[in-house]
């Protein structure tokens, strides 16, 4: 599938980095393989949008949410 980009369509949605923790990053790759696409090459460079999180997926700290 050919996705394009534009600015525009980009705006309001916020992208998280996969964690460094190896152990955490594996979960959330077999999550987003599950329920996305399993040709999807994820890496620790991949990021995902925050639409594929539900507000209980955040744990809120001191300095707001992670």
């Amino acid at each position: 599938m050919d996705v394009k980009f534009s600015f525009a369509n980009l705006q309001g949605l916020l992208f998280h980095s996969f964690p460094v923790d190896q152990h955490r990053f594996e979960l959330w790759r077999q999550a987003v393989l599950h329920h996305c696409s399993r040709s999807l090459s994820i890496n620790r460079h991949s990021k995902i949008c925050h639409r594929h999180f539900r507000p209980d997926d955040y744990i809120a700290n001191h300095t707001g949410l992670t």
